[in-house]
């Protein structure tokens, strides 16, 4: 049986300590959706999930969808940075481990990553030959 958040009117499933819409603490404040069968309280109103104000803009769509909030801080964040393809050409094994790792979940930040690693093996590359260049010349 579902109950009913007090502060928001949203129906709260499971054993839940708190709303998940408003963060009201549910306890013994919570009252059950359903009030078929049930006595009329003492201001002689039967309680039901009509009987409360739904704040929230997006109730009913999607109720028995998981949440899709975005966070900033979550594991799922993917700017790919500048930062991250100046490590990768700092440390170009770091670069290409780093896009091995977050190809799938971080697509933009492991692409900076693998460029940034590139761009040093290709530059320290050209350096080397011209190192060697100057080094046969010089005989």
């Amino acid at each position: 049986m579902a109950n009913v958040c007090t502060k928001c009117g949203n129906n709260l499933y499971g054993n839940k300590t708190k709303c998940p819409f408003c963060g009201e603490p549910i306890g013994n404040s919570s009252r059950p959706s359903s009030t078929s069968g049930s006595k009329p309280t003492s201001s002689g109103s039967n309680l039901n999930s009509s009987s409360y104000k739904n704040t929230n803009p997006y109730s009913g769509y999607g109720e028995n969808q998981k949440s899709t909030t975005n966070y900033s801080n979550s594991s799922s964040y993917d700017s790919g940075s500048a930062g991250w393809g100046i490590l990768g050409f700092c440390v170009p094994i770091l670069g290409i481990i780093l896009y091995l790792v977050w190809q799938n979940d971080k697509p933009n930040t492991a692409k900076v990553c693998l460029n940034g690693a590139l761009i040093s093996i290709v530059i320290g590359f050209i350096l080397g030959l011209f190192q060697a260049c100057a080094s046969i010349a010089a005989y």
